[in-house]
């Protein structure tokens, strides 16, 4: 081999040794224009100031490889140290800086979350540390709880409680462990034009933790209210970061909900087939899997794949629970209209409710295969080239 062949070999070697395998997370959801859950005729929203800093939410409606230079973290893998850190933190003297800890979240979000990383791009420039903050805070919980089958529930414990005390230290103005998702959130949380709520970030931590182990999901209202935690608690706070008033945000936190609400039972529903190939879980609700008598046995051994019978009924399953998804998207525009009565939001006051549009994206998705959850070409047309077109066409108009 001639010299300059080596060099070559070498030189592709080197990259490939470089590359960094990454996948997009699962998150979204769509249907058909069925109307059917009954509490949307009730609305109660209850706000309680404890404190200065102290916000509640109360609603009737019941997911890092160290690269010298710019961190970028890795997806599969999820190479964190058993305390949750990524192996970017060194000790707290490291001095990690602001910037550095800003291109880690966007990489983090790029990798993990990618309707999150296409809507970065509407958020408006003061408020996108807050989103990246949230977003990487979310993805960093979500794979805490849900590792792959080689990982123990006791080191996810670990990795959860580092979380649960590094956002307590953030939120008592403590200085933040050299981790970049946590020096990004309390650069947030310090330099927030309005105080950023206790409540809802603690809420955020709380409902992912809860999801350890996958427990099941005994009724929809409780998968609602598992997005009301992990998704409406992120639109909530992305709201409060925004540069307009606080009286402008309020009235919108009801179809904030709903979005969360929707996102949650999608993102659960959408995620089904991971969960049950790598840790051996049916998250579908159990009062839907009694109705159409299936069993988490049955779904577990896919005999769905020669029963014609079982698979109509697992098919009819996931499409009342994407049923309840597009129901709280309708509430969400309904209620949008009722408050704005024909006039346009201003851009700040609606990017967080673009988090409906990639949620409405795949529940469309997942009707085009007749709710066929299983089905490849879903996960493969999930993230398609027409998403950044919906999410201009959505953000211009101001509609979802």
């Amino acid at each position: 081999m001639v010299l300059s062949q080596r060099i070559a070999f070498r030189a592709a070697n080197a990259a490939a040794a470089r590359s960094v395998c990454s996948r997009p997370h699962v998150r979204c959801s769509r249907l058909t224009h069925s109307h059917s859950h009954s509490e949307q005729s009730t609305h109660t929203h209850t706000h309680t100031n404890t404190d200065a800093d102290s916000h509640s939410h109360a609603h009737s409606h019941s997911h890092s490889q160290h690269h010298e230079g710019v961190p970028r973290p890795a997806d599969r893998a999820d190479p964190q140290r058993i305390d949750g850190t990524s192996p970017l933190v060194e000790d707290s003297t490291s001095g990690l800086s602001l910037e550095k800890a800003r291109q880690y979240c966007t990489q983090l979000v790029a990798d993990g979350d990618q309707p999150s990383r296409m809507i970065t791009a509407f958020i408006p420039p003061s408020a996108r540390d807050a989103h990246l903050a949230l977003a990487a805070l979310s993805i960093t919980l979500q794979r805490a709880v849900s590792p792959s089958i080689t990982a123990s529930a006791a080191v996810s414990r670990i990795r959860l409680q580092y979380w649960k005390d590094t956002v307590s230290k953030i939120l008592n103005g403590q200085a933040p462990p050299s981790e970049p998702v946590a020096i990004l959130l309390s650069h947030v949380v310090a330099t927030s034009s309005t105080s950023l709520s206790k409540g809802f970030l603690r809420k955020l931590v709380d409902t992912r933790t809860s999801r350890l182990g996958d427990p099941p999901f005994p009724d929809i209202a409780s998968l609602a209210e598992f997005g009301e935690g992990a998704f409406a608690t992120r639109l909530y706070l992305l709201g409060e970061a925004m540069p307009v008033d606080r009286s402008q945000i309020l009235p919108l936190e009801h179809v904030y909900s709903h979005i969360g609400r929707a996102a949650g039972v999608a993102d659960v529903l959408s995620d089904l087939p991971t969960a049950i190939q790598t840790r051996g879980r049916v998250t579908l609700p159990i009062d839907v899997m009694v109705k159409y008598d299936l069993t988490e046995e049955d779904i577990l051994r896919r005999k769905d794949r020669t029963d014609a019978q079982l698979r109509h009924r697992l098919t009819d399953c996931v499409f009342e629970v994407a049923t309840h998804a597009n129901d709280q998207l309708i509430t969400a525009r309904t209620m949008l209209a009722e408050i704005t009565q024909g006039k346009k939001l201003n851009d700040a006051t609606f990017a967080p409710m673009l988090t409906a549009v990639p949620t409405k994206a795949w529940l469309e998705n997942l009707e085009r295969f007749d709710f066929d959850i299983f089905n490849d070409r879903l996960t493969g047309m999930r993230w398609k080239w027409t998403l950044p077109w919906k999410l201009y066409r959505a953000y211009m108009k101001k509609v979802f």
